[in-house]
Protein backbone atom coordinates (compact mmCIF):
# COMPACT_ATOMS: atom_id res chain seq x y z
CA UNK A 1 0.00 0.00 0.00
CA UNK A 2 3.02 2.32 1.09
CA UNK A 3 4.37 1.88 -2.75
CA UNK A 4 0.76 2.50 -4.47
CA UNK A 5 0.47 5.59 -2.55
CA UNK A 6 3.76 7.06 -2.86
CA UNK A 7 3.19 6.40 -7.02
CA UNK A 8 -0.26 8.43 -6.94
CA UNK A 9 0.78 11.17 -4.34
CA UNK A 10 3.54 12.16 -7.02
CA UNK A 11 1.12 11.63 -10.32
CA UNK A 12 -1.19 13.69 -8.28
CA UNK A 13 1.19 16.52 -7.71
CA UNK A 14 2.55 16.42 -10.87
CA UNK A 15 -0.69 16.68 -12.37
CA UNK A 16 -1.70 19.68 -9.93
CA UNK A 17 1.88 21.47 -10.42
CA UNK A 18 1.47 20.89 -14.45
CA UNK A 19 -2.42 22.59 -14.89
CA UNK A 20 -1.36 25.62 -12.87
CA UNK A 21 1.93 26.41 -15.19
CA UNK A 22 -0.18 25.45 -18.14
CA UNK A 23 -2.61 28.04 -17.19
CA UNK A 24 0.14 30.89 -16.88
CA UNK A 25 1.67 29.73 -20.13
CA UNK A 26 -1.58 30.05 -21.87
CA UNK A 27 -2.54 33.27 -20.41
CA UNK A 28 0.57 34.66 -21.37
CA UNK A 29 0.74 33.90 -24.92
CA UNK A 30 -3.37 35.12 -25.43
CA UNK A 31 -2.45 38.39 -23.71
CA UNK A 32 0.91 38.24 -25.70
CA UNK A 33 -2.10 37.97 -28.98
CA UNK A 34 -4.83 40.52 -27.78
CA UNK A 35 -2.43 43.45 -26.63
CA UNK A 36 -1.50 45.52 -29.16
CA UNK A 37 0.67 48.16 -27.19
CA UNK A 38 4.64 47.36 -27.61
CA UNK A 39 5.85 47.18 -23.87
CA UNK A 40 3.24 45.18 -22.77
CA UNK A 41 3.35 42.79 -25.96
CA UNK A 42 6.93 42.13 -25.18
CA UNK A 43 6.39 41.71 -21.39
CA UNK A 44 3.97 38.81 -22.13
CA UNK A 45 6.43 37.26 -24.73
CA UNK A 46 9.13 37.32 -22.40
CA UNK A 47 6.90 35.82 -19.40
CA UNK A 48 5.72 33.30 -21.72
CA UNK A 49 9.15 31.92 -23.05
CA UNK A 50 10.28 32.08 -19.02
CA UNK A 51 7.43 29.82 -17.86
CA UNK A 52 8.26 27.38 -20.91
CA UNK A 53 12.26 27.62 -19.56
CA UNK A 54 10.91 26.63 -16.46
CA UNK A 55 8.49 23.90 -17.23
CA UNK A 56 11.43 22.10 -19.29
CA UNK A 57 13.21 21.76 -16.39
CA UNK A 58 12.11 18.24 -15.67
CA UNK A 59 13.30 17.51 -18.75
CA UNK A 60 17.08 17.15 -18.21
CA UNK A 61 16.57 15.88 -14.70
CA UNK A 62 13.94 12.92 -15.75
CA UNK A 63 16.40 12.40 -19.46
CA UNK A 64 19.76 11.72 -17.21
CA UNK A 65 18.34 10.90 -13.30
CA UNK A 66 20.48 13.65 -12.28
CA UNK A 67 19.43 17.31 -10.61
CA UNK A 68 22.54 19.08 -11.59
CA UNK A 69 20.59 20.89 -14.31
CA UNK A 70 18.02 22.09 -12.47
CA UNK A 71 19.14 25.05 -10.23
CA UNK A 72 20.93 26.44 -13.69
CA UNK A 73 17.72 25.99 -15.63
CA UNK A 74 15.44 28.01 -12.71
CA UNK A 75 17.79 30.84 -12.85
CA UNK A 76 17.94 31.18 -16.41
CA UNK A 77 13.96 31.21 -16.41
CA UNK A 78 14.20 33.88 -13.56
CA UNK A 79 16.27 36.05 -15.68
CA UNK A 80 13.86 35.55 -18.56
CA UNK A 81 10.94 36.46 -17.02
Amino acid sequence: MGRSLRRFSRISGGAGSGRGAASVFARAVLSFLRTTTGGFRNANALIAIGRAIAGADGLPNSAFRAMSASPVILVIAIAVI
